[in-house]
This record gives C-alpha cells, structure tokens and sequence, in this order.
C-alpha cells in the first residue's frame, strides 16, 4: 500500500469515524492579542485549536476574526485581528484590509493608505498586529440552543436554573457555490471544521457528555468541546453514494455538536466556536490514480477489520469470564478471611487453655513428686508389719499356748488329787511345779509378742498421706479437663492420669482398711495373771512337800487355774486360725499381700509422676507452639484481610475492564460496519467521483484565506473565533 494511499484511507476514516479527527488534531495556537472584551479566552483556544490540524505557518498574514454575539449565537460585532509577518526585515509592508477603526495593537508603527485603498505600515523591520472593525456577513453562523428538561428555553431563562441540560450547536454555511464535477453541476461548500467550547462550573455540572469531542477538566471549571463539519457531507456527496448493492451508505460526518449536563444553579461564562477551513489541506491527491491497486489494499484492510471486531469480541468473552473468575475470587477470600479471623480468635482461647494446662500440670507433677516420697518407705513398712505378725504366731504357738495347756493339765491333777481327800496325793507336787514352769513359759511368751503399733500408724499416716495428693492431682486434672481447645491427644493423656489415679485411691482405700482392722493384743494384764499363777502353783509345791496341800481354798484356785488356762489356750487357738475375722493367719496372709504389692504401688506412684513431668513438658511445648500458631493465625487474619480488599479492587478493576471491552467490541463493530465496510464500498463503487469531488473541496478551501482582504501576491490564512455572552442571574 503506497504513501498516498495511506493518505486517503486517513482521510476517509476522518469522514467515516469523527473521533479520529478530535484525537489526532494538530499542535495548539494561542490567540492574537485583542481589546476587543475577549480576555479569559486562552484557554477555550487552546481547546479547540487542539481538534484541529495547524495549518497557515507560512502565511505572510494571518487573520483571526473575533466575532462577538450574543448568548443564542446572533453577532453584535467583528473584528479582525491581523498579523502582518516581515521575514526579511522590510521597512514598509502592505496590506490591503475592508475594515474601520483600524489601530497597532503591539507597537506604535503607523499606517498610510493609498489611492487603490492599500495600508502601508511603517514597519521599520518589524512585524505588525493591528485590528479594525468590519460589517461584512460572516461566512459560517453559529446558533445556540437551550433545553431544560426537555422543554425549550432562552438563555435569560437558563440564568439560575437547575434541571437536565441539553445545549446544542447548529451551524449554517454561508459560502454556498456550485462546480462542474465530471460533467454534473453540483453545490459545494468551504470545508469549514467547527470547533465548539463551553465553560462550565464544575461544582454545578455533573454527568456532562458532548458529543464528537472531549472533555478538559481545569480543576473548578470543565471545558466541553465538539467538532462539527456543516456542509461536507453535501459537497463530497455522500449523502447520496450508494454501494454496489444499491443501498446508500451511512458515512456520518457530524454537522452538529450537542452538550448534556445536569445543572444546578445554572450560570456560563461563555462558549467559544473556532472555525478553520484547511482540514483538508495536507492531503496530496495529485497522483491517487491507482484504483486497482486501492480496491485490493481495501479487501485487505476489510479483512483485518473484521479480523480485528472478532477479536474484540473474544476480548469481551474473556474478559466477562474473568470478571466471573474474579467474582468467585471475591467470595472465596471474603470467606477465607472471616475464616482466619475466627481462627485467630480461637488461637487466643486455645493459647490461654494450654496456659492453664501448664500451670496444672506444675502443680500435678511437684505433687506426684512429694507422693512418691511419701509411699517410698510403704514396702519397708509392710515387711516390719508382717515380721511382727509372724513373730506373735510363734511366741503364741510356741509359748503361750504349750504353757497354758501345762498350766491346764498341772491344775487339774492338783483339783484331782485335792479332791481324793489324801494331801499327800502323788503327783501333787510336781503338778504345782508343772504349773508354775508353764506359766512361765506364757509370761516369757507374752513377753516375746512385738509391739507393732508405732509401724501401723507410721503405714497408715503414709496412706493418708498419699489418698490426699492422689486427691489434689485428681481436682487438677479435672479442672483442667474442662479447658476450652484442648487436642485430642490432650483430652487422652488427662484421662489416662485420671484412671491411674482413680485405681491407685481404691488400691490404698483397700490397704488403709486392711491396717485399721489390725489390733494387737495388750500382753501386760495376762503378764501380771502369769506372775500370780506362778506364786500360787509355788505355794501349792511347797505345801505339798510339806504335807499341807488340802489347806482351804487350793482346791478352788486349782480349778479356776485350769479354766483360765483352758481359755487362754482356746483363745490363742482363735487368735491363731479362727474364722471370727480377727484371726492372725488372716492378717499375716493379708500383710504377705499387701508387702507384695506396695512395691507395685511405689512404682505406679513413679511412673504416674513421670507421666506428670512429660504432661508438663509437653503441656510447655504446646504452649510455646499455641502461642506461634495465635501470632500466625493473627497475621493469617491480617493478610487474608488485605488479600480481601485486593480481590475486591481486582474485582472492581476487571469490572472495569469488562466495561472497557464491551465499548471496544461496540466500538470495533460500528468502526467495521460504518467505517471500514463503508469505506471499503465506497472506493469500489464510486471511487474516482469522489476524488474528483474531494480535490475540488481542496481548491475551494484554497481560494478562501482572508475575510477582510489581503495585498496581491501575499498568502493569507483566516480563521474565526466566535464568543457568546456569559448566563448568569
């Protein structure tokens, strides 16, 4: 595709899509000084020099027309401001200008005018500004109209007023003139481009839209400006093209411009049109001859176009997907957030729970330690209590109860022979002896039995003493049982040392009743019987071998001798093997148990206090590990906070980017059907009329460079700024 082409397709989209000439104007121009009231105009200027191509820099003079009218766009007066440019540092320049009320506006350089109506300035080398009034009829005319909520209005009315704004700018061509266009006569127009501001305040406008333009926010005032190009349309004739098919194209070049805005308060402080004629003055058309070649370039730019419209598309399906995406995204991280919150709050429950188990299982373990201490000695208790129960056995079977079954047997050979009535009875004597040797073989015996009282109470005080630790250690691991956020491994480990407790207090319940049911015999008033059967068996020998054995009263002693010695005897046998509950057998086989087994309960009381230590430790080490776990689940909290409101921006901003799409795809549409197809149509339909047409715009843009009037052989541009009077109350 050769440079000219380029060149034309450039052109044709500015006729197709407005919005290509509005964003590709040329470089800005600030106006020519005035005095003319148009102060504070800068930057409307600016504005609508900036939609529109430079042009004119070459010029020897360059004429701005200010015109002045009134609110609904009605001229009240012009002037024209000139530059007379002097490159070469002439003394004089000549102008020629239909104007009144002519004055130097940067210097003091003056003017003389000749027969044939010229201006010669005095330039002494320096380039001139000067401006004059002029009456002549202005070849574009502006016209402003109001609607508040759609109902039409005036200006004065608009003063103060608050409602929906629409403002809308029409323009009337005034340089109608007819060419021969390949054999047709038709009616063409100067190619005036129309560029039209408002002011406005910005704490009183909202929702402001202009159509064909742009916006340019200046803090506490917004500039609206929109480009038009009255009679383009009709000179190309594009208003009646056809395309092969037969069906007219819709090539739409705006020929107005229209402001909406809600108000409040209404007032403006003015509007601006900037009106120029050399859009189309670039363009070289000299040798675009080559259709063949341009119908093919159009195929390929045809189908890149649509190429391009599928792919907005498919950039809107992709990115409606991801919004979708993004909105899941949303949802899950607000969920994951709420979650990391309420799991840094329950880390702090856990954390003070393990706080608390700690501080239990302190308490449980220097318990444990100070009951292993006390059931330490239990076994060495046992075994004293079980030497001393066998030993009473013995002094009982071995002694007390030969001895009394002597003293038995002496005294009733006595009461026998005492009875016979022979004093001197044989047998007597020796009986008397036999008596006094057996009961003292009982008194030795009795003499013999241990005193076990001090080991029983030293055993039980140790049992007391361990049921009240294995008591403490039971509360504490109760209370802490009911600690909020323990593990399962936790709730585990206390229960285990809740059982072993529990069996080790019925175990020393069952040792504590065993001890209390031991009593031991009180030996000293049997001791003090023994002492006076031994007296009276002596008197009774010695009688005997005195022959005075019948004296009064030894028959009686005798047999209660024998009596008593007979229950001693039964006595002993019950104390021994009864089955009354109190009998000794059962006690010494009771304490060989219980000697046995406190060696099992010193080493359960060790291992229940080493499982203490290691629930303490482990109890340190979860609280150490809570308390990392609440700082991570407190920054888990705060990130998934921020990840939160990153997702929803992410969201917003997706959302964004779907709306952003959804224009471009629109956009690309109506660009492909209105611009690219209609373009690509109208070169093969009727290409050649419209070259000859646009060339023949492009000299009729030529022939009009001044409206005042300029010195033959000089280049001219003009261009004309139009200024509405301020609303306000």
């Amino acid at each position: 595709m050769n440079r000219k082409l380029h060149r034309f397709i450039s052109l044709a989209l500015v006729l197709c899509v407005m919005t290509a000439c509005i964003f590709s104007g040329g470089a800005a121009r600030a106006a020519s000084g005035d005095d003319a009231g148009l102060e504070g105009t800068d930057e409307l200027v600016e504005t609508a020099s900036g939609l529109l191509p430079a042009g004119g820099t070459d010029a020897g003079k360059e004429e701005t027309v200010y015109v002045i009218a009134d609110a609904e766009g009605t001229p009240t007066r012009s002037i024209v401001s000139a530059w007379l440019k002097n490159p070469d540092g002439a003394d004089t320049l000549t102008d020629k200008a239909d104007l009144t009320n002519i004055r130097n506006t940067k210097g003091d350089e003056t003017f003389t005018q000749d027969a044939d109506g010229n201006i010669v300035w005095a330039a002494a080398g320096s380039d001139i500004y000067y401006q004059g009034d002029s009456d002549a009829d202005l070849p574009l005319t502006v016209h402003v109209g109001y609607t508040l909520d759609g109902q039409t209005v005036t200006a004065q009315e608009l003063a103060g007023a608050s409602g929906h704004l629409v403002m809308t700018f029409t323009y009337e061509n005034n340089t109608a003139t007819t060419r021969e266009i390949n054999g047709e006569t038709v009616t063409m127009y100067q190619p005036f481009a129309a560029v039209s501001c408002a002011v406005l305040n910005g704490d009183k406008v909202t929702n402001v839209e202009v159509t064909n333009g742009k916006l340019v926010n200046l803090g506490d005032q917004l500039i609206v400006a929109g480009i038009a190009m009255p009679g383009l349309k009709e000179s190309l004739g594009l208003d009646t093209l056809e395309d092969p098919d037969g069906n007219p194209l819709d090539i739409d070049i705006p020929e107005e411009v229209v402001v909406s805005a809600d108000v409040t308060d209404f007032s403006l402080m003015t509007t601006l049109t900037l009106v120029e004629n050399n859009l189309l003055g670039d363009l070289d058309l000299d040798n675009v001859d080559s259709f063949d070649e341009m119908e093919g370039s159009m195929d390929e730019l045809t189908d890149a176009s649509t190429q391009l419209a599928d792919g907005s598309s498919d950039l809107y399906d992709g990115a409606t997907a991801l919004a979708d995406g993004a909105g899941s995204l949303t949802s899950g991280v607000s969920d994951l957030s709420e979650g990391a919150a309420t799991l840094a709050a329950n880390m702090t429950s856990l954390y003070n729970g393990l706080v608390t188990l700690q501080n239990g299982a302190v308490a449980l373990a220097g318990g444990l330690d100070t009951m292993q201490t006390q059931v330490a000695d239990l076994p060495a208790g046992t075994q004293e209590l079980l030497d001393g129960a066998q030993d009473l056995k013995t002094a009982l079977t071995g002694q007390v109860k030969p001895g009394a079954e002597a003293i038995k047997a002496g005294a009733e050979s006595i009461a026998k022979g005492i009875q016979s009535g022979d004093p001197a009875a044989p047998g007597i004597y020796e009986a008397a002896v036999a008596i006094a040797a057996g009961a003292a073989q009982v008194k030795e015996g009795l003499s013999n039995i241990p005193d076990l009282s001090g080991s029983l109470t030293a055993a039980a005080g140790a049992l007391a003493k361990s049921t009240e630790f294995n008591n403490s250690a039971k509360t504490a691991l109760t209370a802490l049982a009911s600690a909020e956020n323990l593990t399962a491994e936790q709730q585990t480990a206390i229960q285990n040392a809740l059982g072993a407790i529990e069996g080790s207090n019925l175990y020393l319940s069952a040792v504590n009743a065993g001890l209390n049911g031991v009593t031991m015999p009180d030996t000293s008033t049997a001791v003090a019987a023994m002492d006076q059967i031994i007296a009276a068996a002596n008197a009774i020998a010695a009688g005997a071998k005195s022959g005075n054995a019948a004296a009064p009263g030894v028959y009686e002693a005798a047999s209660a001798i024998a009596a008593g010695a007979e229950q001693l005897s039964a006595g002993v046998d019950a104390m021994v093997s009864g089955n009354d509950g109190d009998n000794l057998d059962a006690l010494i086989g009771g304490l060989e148990t219980l000697n046995a087994s406190s060696q099992t309960l010193v080493d359960g009381v060790a291992q229940l206090s080493d499982g203490a230590d290691a629930l303490n430790a482990g109890a340190v080490t979860a609280v150490n590990g809570a308390y990392q776990l609440s700082e991570g689940a407190d920054t888990l909290a705060a990130g998934t906070q921020t990840l939160s409101s990153g997702a929803q921006e992410l969201s917003d901003g997706i959302g964004q980017v779907v709306d952003g799409a959804s224009d471009l795809m629109e956009g690309m549409d109506k660009f492909d059907e209105e611009g690219i197809q209609s373009l690509s149509k109208l070169v093969k339909g009727d290409a050649q009329n419209f070259f000859d047409r646009l060339r023949a715009v492009q000299e009729l843009a030529k022939e009009y460079t001044t409206f005042s009037g300029k010195a033959e052989g000089v280049s001219s541009v003009v261009r004309f700024v139009i200024r509405t009077d301020s609303i306000g109350k």
